[in-house]
């Protein structure tokens, strides 16, 4: 598989992406605008609260349902059948235990995460909208793994618009109670347009297969995993939630919007490529094939983004959220180069799910999960929340190294990294340009100047160190051809 031989999939993943960050950084602006630091806390909260339905009870099963159904749907459909109806009904069951436990602990969970116990009623809201997120994320894995991309896309983009009305709307007229209603009724909205896109793969003849003990037996691995894995991505917010007041989960909050927005390059190119790379699960040479192809020209295309985002951040900051956030700037720009190691990782860590056996995936998630967790005591308390950034870079680099260094003892793997420095020295010089003609003029109208002018900087150094290399990623990544005179007038450089 090549990045240009998956670039369609990508391409309509990426593009309702587009369409749910932009609709997201609307209610965005207007959620810091018209929300105390406080009372902001609440919207990360009921994101932690809601994935962690279906981590907690999810007993393993999504990994499981990526990892055998592509292959069964295609050579298998009874037994296929049967793992969708014994994943569901598992999964089903731990939606529901987990929203009737946050039902009940809701005041006990409002005064350790908002600060009082007056803000029960928001989680008994939260609690219903973790029983219809369950559920949409369980109809989401099944529509992964069928690749049925086209309807993932539409689903993300229906969800981002809806979040953004009911939840802006909800706002305008009951206040925080208002946003809360709007987001759960959001979510059961989703839950039932992901239920019509997948109901054919529920009504698949079931044949005979492994019992539910035995799923969950096989499963157990990934379920260990998971723990880790939602701590990996929302370990941030409890230690600041928790340690650091609301007031601070709020500008964390802020912190992360962009560079949330650059993990739907992650999430998109994380699907393609994990049910392409499962269909070679049995070929470790063709993957480490795939993988090399994907991280040579990764490298070449998403570093020179991610920097030119990180130098614009000061001015996206008070543009998207207002002013007074300036504490957002530094953290944010730690987890935008946090969120670049983890698009890189992608190829590498999906190549390691598919040959080898689920334990090692868990063994390097928990070497992981020890960094973040070693970092996060470090550095929390002398750096707040610079510290809590840093501490997500240091254990994005440590699975990053470890997965590579497992995938090429397996499979024929080479990661480019003259390549990589060439492009990140590039991309630096480029991001510095910008970063210095923002700080030093603070006026946000300079800012296209300023982003002109480090574009020219990246054009130039390209042009002299990188063209040829640069330009074959383009032609692999892009659905159409490049100008004919523009491969000549590389040629001649």
């Amino acid at each position: 598989m090549s990045l240009g031989g998956a670039s369609r999939s990508f391409l309509q993943l990426i593009s309702a992406n587009v369409a749910t960050k932009i609709a997201g950084l609307i209610a965005f602006g207007v959620f810091t605008r018209l929300l105390t630091k406080e009372d902001l806390a609440f919207l990360p909260v009921y994101g932690m609260l809601t994935t962690l339905s279906y981590v907690l009870f999810g007993f393993g099963l999504q990994p499981t349902i990526l990892r055998q159904l592509p292959g069964q749907l295609e050579s298998d459909r009874p037994a296929a059948g049967h793992l969708i109806r014994m994943s569901t009904r598992l999964l089903a069951v731990g939606t529901v235990i987990f929203s009737l436990a946050v039902f009940l602990a809701a005041v006990p969970l409002a005064t350790r995460l908002l600060g009082s116990a007056e803000q029960a009623p928001l989680l008994r809201l939260t609690a219903a909208g973790s029983f219809f997120f369950g559920g949409r994320h369980i109809c989401h894995y099944l529509l992964w793994a069928a690749s049925r991309f086209d309807k993932i896309a539409i689903v993300r983009a229906v969800a981002a618009i809806g979040r953004t009305i009911l939840g802006v709307a909800g706002l305008l007229v009951g206040g925080i109670t208002g946003l809360a209603v709007g987001l759960v009724v959001n979510d059961a909205v989703i839950l039932l347009i992901s239920i019509v896109y997948s109901r054919d793969l529920f009504r698949i003849g079931a044949g005979p297969g492994p019992s539910h003990a035995s799923l969950l037996r096989e499963s157990f691995p990934f379920y260990f995993e998971s723990f880790l894995t939602y701590f990996r991505g929302q370990g941030d917010n409890w230690i600041v939630a928790t340690t650091l007041g609301p007031a601070a989960m709020g500008i964390y909050f802020v912190a992360k919007r962009f560079p949330l927005m650059l993990s739907m390059f992650m999430e998109s190119l994380d699907k393609v490529v994990t049910t392409q790379l499962s269909r070679q699960r049995h070929d470790p040479g063709s993957v480490g094939g795939s993988v090399n192809e994907l991280l040579s020209h990764m490298v070449m295309i998403a570093v020179p983004g991610i920097f030119m985002i990180m130098g614009l951040l000061p001015v996206l900051i008070e543009l998207v959220a207002g002013p007074g956030f300036e504490a957002a700037i530094l953290p944010s720009m730690i987890l935008c180069l946090m969120q670049l190691v983890k698009i890189i990782s992608v190829p590498v860590s999906r190549g390691v799910f598919v040959v080898r056996p689920p334990l090692t995936r868990v063994v390097i998630t928990t070497i992981e999960s020890g960094f973040l967790i070693v970092s996060l005591f470090l550095l929390v308390p002398p750096f707040a929340e610079p510290g809590v950034a840093f501490s997500r870079l240091i254990a994005a680099l440590a699975m990053l190294i470890c997965s590579y260094i497992v995938l090429k003892k397996f499979s024929p793997t080479r990661f480019p990294w003259w390549r990589a420095a060439v492009s990140m020295s590039v991309s630096a010089a480029m991001a510095a340009v910008v970063l210095v003609g923002i700080l030093s003029y603070d006026n946000i109208l300079l800012a296209p100047i300023f982003a002109l002018a480090g574009t020219a900087v990246f054009l130039g150094l390209t042009w002299m160190f990188q063209a040829e290399a640069f330009l074959g990623a383009l032609d692999k990544a892009l659905p159409f051809d490049l100008p004919g005179p523009l491969r000549r007038l590389v040629r001649r450089r």
